[in-house]
């Protein structure tokens, strides 16, 4: 349990009051998967935890509003599937949609998930929790209430919160975040939506399927953290399917337009204006960081979030710092990760460090993209021309094409001793499978060791085998060459 005691503590008028002082092991900031991954296994230590819950969206808030998102987009692929079924030799029909049925489903979703972060599910796990803004002092001590807490080791997972642009008009004329959306109780008949990221398509892509006119504006290229051959696929089978995608657009100004809002956007020469219903801003998230006092604590940071070492410590060798706080987009899994490390690291001294090249990144559009490791682009930056890329269809996947979903590919980026590089997927269940492709990058396994993998059949999960057995392959061409080579050396 956490050490509590009480102090005498000076207010701001000069008086005093009594303030209660808190020593536990580790105390986390914020919320969401990192916070918990962190409690649970401090908990499990025996260590002792306070949590301070700070009232904004500290990660719990996010975490449950993505899979409000998953939620949304089940739903929409339901409608999609009974427009078209031609293929399977059903009738296609027009779904009936019940848009506050849709809204009801989503709300239960986010409600479900938001009982692993309830007070009672927290205080049952130990943790002492600590409502309230907070600040640290110094680089020894925090702030909270009428509380101070001094202990071993902070971790700060206050996660972030949308990154929204400055445009002329977008204050007064209002727009949505990715977490109010959700919160609609009606369907937008017109949506725009401003941001090419992952979690734009997929919340554009679900709300056309639901019957929304869906428009998305990208100031550069759409999805551009993906690889482009991948991510070509998608937005091209997005494009089939009604999205209209402006690429290389930017936005002059947002402003009401009677019921609903007007867009004035640019492109090279041309200018024009697009109305709509509703704007919707996802253009990504910045770390939320506000009223820490981290210049306090001595603890380096920038507008990209706060700077840690490869084992998540930052600048103050008391404090770490894991999940949306110190950058890289929105990642449960990466998250957890971090959580899990930190906790080795405050508590047991033993070495772990953060390796992002094992921690998998899915955009869960229709199809999915899913990676781990390096992509493509990324090998040809960093090791030139010694790497390789193999390249599987899942066409060629007799699960792929029972159901009817083959379009998409594997793509596996190894070294020149076969050493897995990185995998990236786009196909059905992609998010799936990259897990298997993950769990060989953790373990140091190469490409050769792929085809060990006895999966059912038919299974997605051959796909995996089957890109092994291409490298077996082009290693048994290689030496077939250089044997006929010798051999035609020994002729007359």
């Amino acid at each position: 349990m956490c050490v509590a005691r009480a102090r005498c503590k000076a207010a701001p008028n000069g008086e005093t009051h009594v303030a209660k002082v808190l020593e536990p092991d580790i105390c986390v900031i914020g919320g969401g998967a990192a916070a918990l991954a962190v409690i649970k296994t401090a908990r499990a230590a025996g260590a002792s935890v306070a949590l301070v819950t700070r009232g904004t969206a500290d990660g719990a808030q996010l975490d449950a509003a993505m899979l409000g998102a998953r939620a949304l987009a089940a739903a929409a692929a339901r409608a999609h599937r009974l427009r078209h079924s031609e293929h399977l030799g059903i009738v296609a029909t027009e779904p009936q949609i019940d848009f506050e049925g849709v809204h009801a489903h989503v709300r239960q979703a986010i409600a479900q998930d938001a009982l692993r972060f309830s007070s009672e599910r927290l205080a049952a796990l130990g943790a002492t929790l600590l409502p309230g803004p907070s600040r640290f002092l110094d680089r020894t001590q925090m702030e909270v209430g009428d509380t101070l807490v001094k202990a071993r080791r902070f971790v700060i997972a206050t996660g972030s919160r949308p990154n929204v642009p400055e445009l002329p008009g977008l204050q007064d004329s209002g727009y949505l975040t990715p977490e109010t959306l959700l919160g609609l109780s009606e369907r937008p008949d017109d949506l725009i939506v401003l941001g090419g990221t992952a979690e734009a398509f997929e919340l554009a892509q679900a709300y056309l399927r639901l019957g929304s006119r869906v428009t998305v504006i990208d100031a550069l290229e759409p999805l551009g953290e993906e690889d482009p051959e991948l991510a070509g696929i998608v937005l091209r089978r997005l494009e089939r399917e009604g999205l209209e995608i402006h690429r290389h657009t930017g936005v002059v100004a947002v402003r009401s337009d009677g019921n609903g809002i007007a867009v004035d956007l640019k492109a090279g020469a041309a200018e024009w204006t697009l109305p709509g219903s509703h704007l919707l801003i996802a253009t990504g998230w910045q770390p939320d960081l506000d009223g820490l006092g981290l210049d306090a604590a001595r603890i380096r940071f920038s507008s990209a979030g706060i700077a840690v070492n490869s084992g998540l410590r930052t600048s103050n060798r008391r404090v770490y710092a894991i999940g949306e706080a110190i950058g890289g987009g929105r990642s449960a899994s990466a998250a957890t990760h971090q959580g899990i490390v930190v906790t080795r690291n405050a508590l047991h001294r033993h070495p772990a460090s953060h390796d992002r090249r094992i921690v998998p990144q899915v955009t869960f559009t229709d199809p999915e993209i899913a990676r781990v490791g390096l992509t493509e682009p990324e090998a040809r930056e960093r090791h030139r021309q010694h790497y390789r890329v193999l390249r599987w269809p899942f066409v060629e996947n007799e699960r792929a094409r029972a159901l009817g979903h083959h379009e998409g590919l594997v793509k596996l980026v190894i070294d020149g001793r076969g050493a897995i590089l990185g995998a990236s997927i786009v196909g059905p269940q992609a998010s799936e499978t990259i897990a298997l492709f993950a769990l060989a990058i953790a373990n140091r396994l190469g490409a050769a060791s792929l085809t060990r993998l006895v999966a059912p059949h038919p299974s997605l999960a051959e796909i995996v085998h089957r890109i092994g057995l291409d490298y077996e392959r082009s290693l048994g061409d290689r030496r077939g060459a250089s044997q006929l080579s010798w051999f035609k050396r020994l002729l007359p």
